[in-house]
């Protein structure tokens, strides 16, 4: 277990992140097998970890983040870890922005940061159906912005990380990726041209 790296993708909701773990997906990751449970699988997500960072969010409202808390989201961590077929497991969620100093002391993952230009990034806000916090463009583009603070934040204090846009993939320009695919130890030799269709892109 102690071998296997562990991937942690934040970044703004809307700005790719389902994009990017699909591509480390394509590459040999691997994000658990506790996927089953939602109707729609694209959202990528272990349905285990995420039950665990919704009881710490939950929480982190109340001011009761207790230290049991924090062993049991490890616990379930690394039992899907344990449990995952490849040298690589990912989860990603753009909630971890507000708990990440918790799961970098606990994990010391490699951090990925997806970023996404403001503009394109508040309009798929205001169009997508289940996005319903603000109606305005500008709304979204206030909460965007303080958003992308937070990110910020995050990649000025961790230790391993990288950030990904991937627009630039969609664009032809795959050196981040790849780059990010070396570090990791992931397949190379993946078709980036079927990204470039935008297939995995809405909005």
């Amino acid at each position: 277990m102690n071998t296997v790296k562990r991937v942690l993708i934040t970044g703004c909701p809307r700005s790719g992140l389902s994009f990017l773990c699909q591509l480390l997906i394509d590459a040999g990751a691997s994000i658990g097998e506790s996927t089953g449970t939602r109707k729609d699988k694209s959202y990528l997500e272990n349905d285990r970890i995420r039950k665990e960072l919704d009881s710490l969010l939950y929480l982190r409202r109340k001011s009761r983040i207790t230290r049991k808390d924090v062993i049991s989201l490890k616990i379930t961590f690394d039992k899907e870890v344990l449990e995952s077929d490849s040298s690589v497991f990912v989860y990603k969620d753009p909630r971890l922005i507000y708990l990440y100093k918790i799961f970098d002391s606990l994990f010391h993952p490699e951090w990925v940061s997806v970023r996404r230009n403001e503009e394109d990034t508040s309009n798929s806000c205001l169009h997508t159906g289940f996005m319903r916090g603000y109606s305005t463009t500008e709304e979204w583009t206030n909460w965007v912005s303080n958003f992308n603070l937070k990110s910020d934040a995050l990649e000025s204090n961790v230790d391993f990380i990288s950030t990904i846009r991937p627009t630039k993939v969609i664009n032809g320009d795959f050196t981040e990726i790849i780059d990010l695919l070396v570090r990791l130890g992931l397949d190379t030799n993946i078709d980036f041209e079927k990204y470039k269709s935008n297939t995995l892109w809405r909005v």
